[in-house]
């Protein structure tokens, strides 16, 4: 009989034993470690890629929040005070360098590569394995690249890099600034850092506004949504508040003195949305995977900021959805929460402007037919639609004929299976950038793809596939993916958005919010939470 006392007192023992091997053998275990961190050093100076340079882009935001925590995690990191050429290639101040050769390199070398290799002997394993439908002694998932999960553009320089440049700290000190005055107001081109300060600021009652396609103005261009801050639509404090916030978030901030466009949409225009400060429920406990419901959480409210009120499923008929904008439901199977009435009244609560968006499995379960909140079908492995648990399948009708030839594999081939499982990979999601919830996204970025959902393309009566997964040859960014899983997953919808009366549906074939982890993917979470009410 265990008990959690003897676990306790086996625990205690087991910390004070190492404690007391460790320090008999300090001065083999610190030698070892001293020469492991400075080979690692020599290492670098010797390797192809001598310096990691972390382009701002699009969305500068994204490049420091990749930079930061490689220097919680130990590395040294500096950024550019001034522009420089590398490759033929200019590139701006703020511009971050991560050398090689440092003590941490090996890390830092699996943490910035794109693809890093599983040995020939495992794979081969596995496959031997999943032929035989035994699972998969994969530890975790078999990709990490950093740059991919954050959408970060990484130069590989060859040779280390000299410009003028200051140490990054983990925690940079933030100057608030007020905004230069502005007769017209201030446009914020959308990315991570602009999402965050537009949650600040509208819980401080600053009224914005988002652009539902792209526009230039004073010739420069202004991608799908931009945020716009009228001084006509807020107090005097604005520059003030607005400063304050965007510097905290990394957001650019334009002052504009004319609203006459150059070209694209008119900023008069219902084209033009007004952001309302979304009243969010996120569904929590069961039904749901208790993962994917904290990382929604987390990254609601510990990322963006935005205030969540979590709810549990069994809970949910006792609440007035009509105090809600924006109803979150986490990977899980909703059939016992959502059935009959209540399924009803979330699809009314739809239907009159709620904006309904589903992650991973709930958006398996939102495409059953018995549910049709998404009107599209997942697939079983064969190309089937994935049709309702209780509908039978044909049976296999024998092959006719006295010499027809038995098969044992064919025989033994389930007739109803789900896809082939892949163990947490990142695919390439081609997005389509004339739809809102691409905003703030170059129209490329890499998805975490883990488990067996494979969702067809909705068809365009019915909504937008706002998300694929790129045709096989350049689907597959890292990780490892069996080439059946990459013939069914190509060109199969990643994110689909269906207008349903004054509503959304907005479901994620994947959870975008895998390990709070995943930027580029998080940022269409966010979209989906803040343009959803608006649009």
């Amino acid at each position: 009989l265990l008990t959690f006392r003897d676990g306790v007192l086996q625990h205690f023992s087991a910390a004070l034993t190492t404690m007391s091997t460790a320090a008999k053998n300090r001065e083999r275990l610190l030698r070892d470690f001293l020469e492991y961190r400075r080979s690692a050093i020599a290492e670098g100076e010797k390797a192809a890629v001598r310096e990691y340079v972390i382009v701002p882009g699009g969305d500068p935001a994204h490049a420091g929040q990749l930079a930061r925590p490689l220097v919680r995690q130990g590395f040294e990191v500096r950024q550019a005070t001034q522009s420089f050429t590398q490759g033929g290639r200019s590139l701006p101040a703020g511009t971050f360098l991560v050398s090689a050769a440092q003590p941490g390199g090996r890390l830092l070398r699996n943490l910035m590569g794109a693809r890093i290799s599983q040995p020939e002997a495992l794979v081969k394993e596995q496959d031997r394995r999943r032929k035989k439908r035994l699972p998969d002694q994969m530890y975790d998932v078999t990709a990490w690249s950093l740059p991919l999960t954050y959408d970060v553009e990484v130069i590989g320089a060859a040779a280390p890099v000299t410009v003028a440049s200051t140490a990054v700290t983990a925690d940079p000190e933030v100057r608030a600034a007020k905004l230069p005055a502005a007769s017209v107001g201030y446009l914020m081109p959308w990315g991570s850092g602009t999402a965050a300060t537009v949650v600040e600021a509208l819980q401080k009652g600053v009224k914005i506004r988002s652009a539902a396609l792209g526009f230039t103005l004073g010739g420069r261009a202004y991608p799908i949504g931009t945020a716009i801050v009228r001084v006509s639509d807020n107090d005097g404090s604005l520059a003030s508040t607005l400063g304050a916030i965007a510097a905290a978030h990394g957001a650019e901030v334009i002052p504009i003195d004319s609203a006459f466009v150059d070209s694209g949409v008119s900023l008069g225009s219902n084209q033009v949305a007004v952001m309302p400060p979304p009243r969010v429920l996120l569904v929590w406990d069961t039904p749901t995977q208790s993962t994917s419901a904290g990382w929604a959480r987390y990254v609601l409210e510990r990322h963006f900021g935005q205030p969540v009120t979590a709810v549990r499923g069994n809970s949910l008929r006792r609440v007035d959805l009509r105090e809600f904008d924006v109803i979150v439901l986490p990977a899980g199977n909703y059939g016992k929460v959502f059935g009959g009435d209540a399924l009803r009244q979330l699809k009314d609560w739809v239907n009159g402007g709620g904006t309904l968006i589903t992650l991973g499995e709930a958006s398996r379960w939102a495409a059953r037919e018995n549910v049709n909140l998404v009107e599209t079908r997942t697939e079983l492995r064969d190309g089937r639609p994935e049709t309702d648990a209780s509908e039978k399948s044909e049976s296999k009708k024998p092959e006719s004929g006295a010499a027809a030839a038995f098969d044992f594999e064919k025989a033994i081939q389930p007739e109803r299976e789900r896809p082939e499982s892949t163990s947490g990979a990142l695919l390439r999601v081609s997005l389509d950038l004339e739809h809102w919830l691409s905003s703030g996204t170059d129209g490329e970025i890499q998805a975490m793809v883990e488990g067996q959902r494979v969702f067809r393309p909705i068809t365009l009566d019915k909504g937008r596939n706002v998300g694929v997964y790129q045709r096989k040859d350049t689907l597959v960014a890292a990780g490892l993916v069996w080439p059946e899983a990459q013939d069914q997953l190509a060109q199969k919808a990643f994110l689909i958005h269906q207008p349903v009366g004054r509503g959304h549906v907005i479901a994620f074939a994947e959870d975008p919010n895998y390990r709070a982890s995943t930027e580029a993917t998080q940022l269409l979470f966010i979209n989906a939470v803040l343009m959803g009410p608006a649009f």
